[in-house]
């Protein structure tokens, strides 16, 4: 049963978050390009999102 527990434990939990924690780095390493325009697009449009999909359906109520 140790070695059931021990790969659960260590292989799923343990690594398996560490891993999940580095492929979401790595993705996030490709959005940032140091270019503060794009940081700004990216800032309005989702403000543009949230306003359309969150606040403009309360409003109509």
């Amino acid at each position: 049963m140790e070695g059931g527990d021990q790969a659960l434990i260590d292989g799923v939990a343990i690594d398996g978050s560490a891993r999940l924690v580095g492929w979401f780095a790595g993705v996030l390493r490709l959005a940032q390009t140091g270019r503060l325009n794009s940081y700004a697009i990216t800032m309005i449009v989702g403000v543009a999102l949230l306003l359309l999909f969150v606040v403009l359906p309360l409003v109509r109520r």
